[in-house]
């Protein structure tokens, strides 16, 4: 390849740029076991030959100079590849971090859920059993005066008035 084609240096550029603020944005959210876990996988001479390949083809293009690139485009597919294998392999690992993390939350959330819904059963099942309790204690002596009550309208008053209608004193 002697050079690039109308308009791919812009768009290589803005690609580059793009991954650049990615990776800028990882590094500043990742841990320090994540930043080490990226460091470790995507580096080697795949990784280092494809970035020194990079730099040499945006320096030969912005030289203006009528040298060509002279990009060995099998070596380019070849530790390209390699490159996005690794950051690929990065992302797997770190998302399958950040699935387990999200299932041990939600199972923890659903546990306490039902802890909770539970708590909330028992407190229900204790203040009906205590609404039992005073609702007896009250309708007891309720059920005697009512009994009293009756008794006295039905019996012992009509008794009472028949004996004072019978004794003109």
């Amino acid at each position: 390849m002697n050079s690039f084609p109308s308009g791919l240096l812009d768009e290589t550029r803005a690609a580059e740029a793009s991954f650049q603020a990615a990776q800028t944005g990882f590094r500043a959210n990742a841990t320090p076991q994540e930043l080490q876990f990226y460091s470790d996988t995507v580096s080697g001479p795949e990784v280092d030959d494809r970035e020194r390949i990079k730099s040499t083809a945006f320096n030969k293009a912005e030289s203006d100079s009528n040298v060509g690139l002279n990009i060995n485009n099998a070596s380019l597919t070849t530790d390209g590849t390699a490159t996005v294998d690794k950051l690929r392999k990065v992302e797997d690992e770190l998302l399958g971090q950040l699935r387990d993390q999200a299932n041990q939350l939600a199972v923890a959330k659903t546990n306490s859920a039902w802890t909770n819904a539970a708590i909330v059963l028992g407190v229900l099942v204790l203040a009906v059993i205590l609404m039992a309790v005073v609702t007896r204690s009250i309708l007891k002596p309720l059920r005697t005066l009512r009994t009293n009550a009756l008794d006295v309208a039905y019996t012992r008053l009509p008794e009472t008035v028949q004996r004072i209608l019978a004794d003109p004193d």
